[in-house]
């Protein structure tokens, strides 16, 4: 009798049309592609949303979150990498401040709020930073050798530097 349960019930997900495999790779190959943008606002809130490659491309899931920065205090931004959690997101990335480059990492309420309640950690990096316009860190995990994480920056005459982040710095 279970043997033909379970074979009436594979027969009806057959019939339903269920996607292979192939199918499904198929399906996200032809999806268009999308990246989340986001920047400190004068004001010093962090927005961020999904922009999605359509025609005409697509703002979808814009998120502002009031609180991690002073206003007027970020002059630029790396991209901010979320870490989901039970007790709400936590949000890391680069910015500049006058002349230093910094990394913040704060945490959000489930809701999308800045958590004043849990810990905030702000590092400076270093100094020299008035000059730059923009900075990004790229993290590079290939399958088979070492991980490594490269922080890009330009600075306001177009020269492009690159550096090897080790250990956080």
């Amino acid at each position: 009798m279970r043997r033909r349960l379970m074979g009436l019930g594979l027969a009806a997900v057959l019939a339903a049309g269920v996607v292979s495999p192939t199918q499904a790779t198929e399906a996200a190959a032809a999806a268009p592609c999308g990246v989340w943008l986001g920047s400190v606002t004068p004001t010093g809130a962090h927005t961020s949303s999904m922009v999605t490659a359509t025609a005409p491309p697509s703002v979808q899931n814009p998120v502002t979150t009031t609180g991690p920065f002073g206003p007027g205090q970020v002059r630029f931004s790396s991209r901010f990498v979320q870490e989901p959690l039970t007790a709400g997101p936590r949000r890391t990335g680069l910015y500049g401040m006058l002349d230093g480059l910094y990394r913040r990492t704060y945490s959000i309420t489930p809701s999308g709020e800045f958590d004043h309640d849990r810990p905030d950690t702000w590092q400076r990096i270093g100094a020299g930073w008035e000059k730059f316009t923009m900075v990004e860190n790229v993290a590079y995990e290939p399958s088979s050798g070492a991980a490594r994480t490269m922080v890009y920056g330009l600075r306001n005459d177009g020269v492009l530097f690159r550096w090897n982040a080790t250990t956080g710095t």
